[in-house]
């Protein structure tokens, strides 16, 4: 799929409200652009403490906390204001430019929101922006005895500040950042990693987390109303829906969206510099973040195995993959270098909340399956280990003398985690240009089994793993199967594309009649592993079989003891069995009794 741009450049000079600046993206970010209304977008984010000392903003002079320094605006559930905006952000998607300003420009004196082209020179790229106008009226100060920190400005509305690129080579990729406050260095990160991949899409919030709240006892994050991720009703969730809604089932991997998240040094101390993790109730965790095949096709293991050189930070000795990542997942999860395995660090926390909104939103549209992750959190360290460890001081760290506090700050932080960028890069790159011609191993150990019920079979067999594994197919019929017998897959059962399923309870089926079976494993680029070998419900010529759930040579039954003519005359025949390779058991006696249990 291919997003349907309009392009309306040509109509530019008839709507006066699209603003037009050049410059460096990065620096209107987080820096200096003199050529746009105003720059350092980060530092006018509404600011504000509900709680003193709850959430770590990093060291005193770095970015002081101003309560009062912008004003956000809460939208409510049935907000008319959400409907509009969905409007704005559909179009804006889609490039409709005149639209979208159109729109914009009939409700600037409440939204006071503008479209921006801006042409990138130093990368040649041309970015769309939706960005707030800032009100001068604001002014935070920071450090009083430091006038050159002081900030004019910041926003009425504080929704954030959306930027599409219409001309991604990756389309199906969105960076966000939720909590640009607290989280002092994911603004940073983030763009990198927007720029580096060249996502289409990125969106971070326009305000902390602690402005706003329930005011209901004491707070705590989850009262937060003014963090997107646990309040809905937001600008920032609708841009999401904008941008990921019409990739669903567009293609394979798609879409595909990043949360960055730091965390703060003090609390979690002894943690890995970066957590990766699909949700903290999703263990499974399939690529990107891991691929649990032996093809090791993931973000981690297209990391280079030393990504911190030694000497790099004035470290003598290099940070090996292994002691740079963490990760939540069930099973185990290895780093590969060709010739040893490394256990990568299983996450017991900072793994994201429960029920983010967006999490949530985007994963209750994929099926929770696919060897696919629709969502990784990312989470990193704001002050890595190795920087402590080498007793670096928080003025080194982030490098105190640039004010306002702006992304020249972070320059030390955004070389440690150029790393993580490359490998997603790294990640991405082979999806794209690796074909996949290799089809599924067959599947083998087939059984069928008559269920109490009398319209069920259950089958069982050993999982075939593939990177890019779609679906289990199963093959049925009566009497035989043919080419032309139906096939059931992911579509009639879903968990047919959990790549582990060693099982599948089949319905509708009058199992006192003999039915075949057989199944094999299809992948997303086509490719079908050959079929099992074919087995049945019942052994031909014979009624349907009882169940014995246990059967020990040593056991003497005792209801027929001297009853039968041998009772312990039984054979096990694995020539003239089921259909497959499932051996019958043939039972010799005249007093064979059956026991319900």
């Amino acid at each position: 799929m291919k997003r349907s741009l309009i392009t309306l450049l040509s109509l530019f000079s008839l709507r006066a409200g699209i603003v037009y600046e050049s410059g460096d993206l990065i620096e209107f970010f987080g820096g200096t652009a003199p050529e746009s209304a105003y720059n350092n977008w980060v530092s006018h984010v509404t600011e504000g403490i509900a709680s003193d000392g709850y959430n770590d903003y990093g060291p005193e002079w770095l970015d002081v906390q101003t309560n009062g320094f912008g004003h956000h605006k809460k939208l409510s559930e049935f907000s008319q204001t959400l409907v509009y905006w969905e409007t704005i952000l559909s179009q804006f998607v889609n490039g409709d430019t005149t639209l979208v300003d159109s729109l914009l420009q009939d409700s600037l004196d409440s939204f006071f929101y503008e479209l921006v082209i801006f042409e990138d020179t130093t990368l040649n790229k041309t970015f769309h922006l939706l960005r707030e106008q800032i009100d001068t009226s604001f002014v935070d100060v920071n450090q009083i005895a430091i006038p050159e920190d002081d900030v004019i400005g910041s926003f009425r509305n504080s929704w954030g500040l959306y930027i599409i690129n219409p001309n991604a080579s990756r389309e199906q990729v969105l960076i966000q950042v939720p909590h640009p406050c607290d989280d002092f260095i994911a603004p940073y990160i983030a763009m990198d990693l927007f720029l580096e991949i060249d996502a289409f899409g990125f969106m971070i919030n326009g305000t902390g987390r602690e402005v706003e709240w329930s005011e209901e006892g004491t707070y705590t994050n989850s009262k937060s109303h003014s963090d997107p991720s646990r309040y809905e009703y937001t600008i920032f969730q609708k841009f999401q829906e904008a941008v990921t809604e019409p990739l669903i089932n567009a293609q394979p991997h798609w879409p595909l969206v990043f949360a960055i998240h730091s965390f703060d040094n003090a609390s979690h101390s002894t943690r890995y510099s970066v957590i990766l993790a699909a949700g903290a109730s999703n263990t499974f965790t399939n690529k990107p973040i891991r691929d649990i095949t032996d093809d090791h096709f993931d973000i981690i293991n297209f990391t280079e195995e030393f990504p911190i050189t030694e000497n790099q930070f004035d470290n003598p000795d290099p940070v090996h993959v292994s002691e740079y990542y963490e990760a939540y997942y069930d099973d185990i999860f290895n780093y590969d270098n060709g010739s040893t395995e490394f256990t990568i660090r299983k996450s017991t926390s900072l793994n994201g909340i429960q029920n983010g909104h967006q999490m949530t939103h985007l994963q209750d549209l994929i099926n929770g399956y696919s060897v696919y992750e629709s969502w990784v959190q990312a989470e990193m360290d704001e002050k890595p280990m190795l920087f402590d460890s080498l007793d670096m001081p928080d003025e080194m760290v982030y490098s105190q003398g640039f004010y306002p506090t702006n992304v020249h700050n972070f320059s030390m932080i955004r070389d440690y985690y150029k790393p993580f960028i490359q490998a997603v890069d790294n990640y991405l790159i082979h999806w794209e240009t690796t074909s996949d011609i290799t089809p599924p191993d067959s599947i083998s150990y087939l059984m069928a089994y008559n269920m109490d019920n009398p319209d069920q079979v259950y089958l069982t067999w050993s999982p075939e793993f593939d990177t890019n594994f779609k679906s289990t197919e199963i093959q049925f019929d009566l009497d035989s199967i043919s080419i032309n017998s139906p096939i059931i897959d992911f579509n009639d059962y879903p968990s047919l594309q959990y790549m582990r399923l060693n099982n599948q309870t089949i319905i509708g089926v009058n199992n006192s009649e003999p039915w075949f079976f057989r199944v094999r494993a299809t992948d997303h680029f086509d490719n079908a592993g050959p079929w099992s070998v074919t087995v049945s419900n019942i052994l031909p010529g014979h009624s349907p079989p009882d169940t014995i759930l246990m059967f020990n040579e040593s056991t003497i039954i005792e209801s027929i003891i001297d009853e039968d003519i041998d009772g312990n005359d039984y054979s096990v025949d694995t020539v003239n069995g089921l259909p497959g390779i499932s051996p019958s058991l043939a039972l010799f006696g005249n007093t064979w009794k059956s026991v319900q249990i």
